[in-house]
């Protein structure tokens, strides 16, 4: 049998790797897992750099132009059967652009996958950033994104429909799913929590004003969030100022083998997040059997469906979002049904291998 090769444009796993790498991480173990069990050799141009705080762009452009080097002389000597790139916005997206051309000098099948909903400002407003992303989304043979709800954005800016491929997020290799359903207790606080940067986009400011809501109509429930970030100084300040001490919990910063434990003890996952492709910190969540409020961004709805595992609100509305979760609190009977549509949903949808499958099938398709 010949040995399958392909270029991996992504954070390469490894024991030196930052701390705060990103989701991207986890989608590139578990696709470096299912390479070793199907005898896939990779070749990666690594992508990883902390999240948190990010490089500076002179550090990243160095990076940038040395990967672009290398698939070059991989391209040329390793005959690879395919080239997979993940993708973000801003310079990461430019530069994936770029390296689908150059795949297509050396006749390397390509797919840009994108994995952020960092995208999304680059097309915003017309202009010569704009024309020039459309013209990357044409150089690949694939266009991956992880939801249908992709769609009408890639088709509103003039993206190859007919190239798109929805593959979906996927859980690490070493993730095990929750067996059973939640059960809430009666008479407890329903637990609420966030995992996630304490920035802006995420949505934690309306959490904490919808906190407030909760709270002064003498609502049951306890929130925490876990992350640490550029906001988490002035929402702990906001809790103390508002009152909110004895049911909002901000741990800060939290090794990411800590935060399983704490969300096995949790009964809802909030991510009023304004944008993302999908994000793993939901993902996590479901695998414990968590319903989730979230907003309807990136490929969240394609797994967050409206009633039936969790509640949909629109991105700044900390009104919605306090309704949202108030219907937990004066319904806890929802947490067990909800759980148990959330556990066949992650089942079916974010299985590592199942997706990984499909990923490196696309390049078995007649061209």
């Amino acid at each position: 049998m010949t040995l399958r090769r392909f270029i991996l444009v992504a954070p390469e796993p490894s024991e030196t790797s930052p701390p705060n790498p990103g989701g991207m991480m986890t989608a590139s173990v578990g696709l470096k897992s299912y390479a070793n069990e199907q005898g896939i050799e990779l070749f990666y141009l690594d992508t990883t750099q902390s999240s948190f705080p990010v490089p500076s762009l002179l550090s990243r452009t160095h990076k940038s132009v040395r990967r672009v080097i290398r698939l070059f002389w991989l391209a040329a000597t390793k005959k690879p059967d395919g080239l997979i790139m993940f993708s973000s916005g801003g310079l990461a997206y430019f530069e994936r652009g770029f390296m689908a051309r150059i795949a297509q000098l050396f006749r390397v099948p390509n797919i840009l996958y994108l994995r952020s909903g960092h995208i999304l400002p680059l097309f915003a407003k017309p202009g010569l950033k704009r024309r020039i992303s459309q013209y990357f989304l044409h150089g690949s043979e694939f266009l991956g994104v992880q939801g249908a709800n992709w769609l009408p954005f890639i088709e509103s800016v003039g993206g190859p429909l007919d190239r798109v491929r929805v593959i979906p997020n996927w859980l690490a290799p070493e993730t095990k799913l929750r067996d059973t359903p939640l059960t809430h207790n009666p008479g407890a606080p329903v637990r609420f929590c966030f995992t996630g940067w304490m920035v802006q986009a995420k949505g934690v400011t309306e959490l904490i004003d919808a906190a407030t809501q909760l709270h002064a109509a003498g609502k049951n429930f306890k929130l925490t969030l876990m992350g640490g970030g550029t906001l988490l100084d002035q929402l702990q300040a906001q809790v103390e100022e508002r009152g909110l001490g004895d049911c909002v919990t901000l741990t800060g910063w939290m090794d990411p083998a800590m935060v399983g434990p704490v969300l096995e003890k949790m009964d809802v996952f909030v991510l009023p997040t304004y944008a993302e492709g999908f994000p793993n910190a939901l993902m996590e969540a479901m695998s414990k059997g968590l319903p989730a409020i979230s907003t309807p961004v990136g490929g969240i709805p394609d797994s967050l469906l409206d009633g039936q595992n969790g509640f949909l609100i629109a991105p700044r509305d900390s009104v919605a979002l306090a309704s949202a979760m108030q219907r937990y609190i004066d319904d806890p009977a929802l947490i067990s049904t909800h759980s148990e549509a959330t556990l066949k949903i992650v089942r079916d949808r974010h299985d590592y291998r199942r997706n990984c499958a499909e990923l490196f099938g696309l390049f078995d398709t007649p061209r």
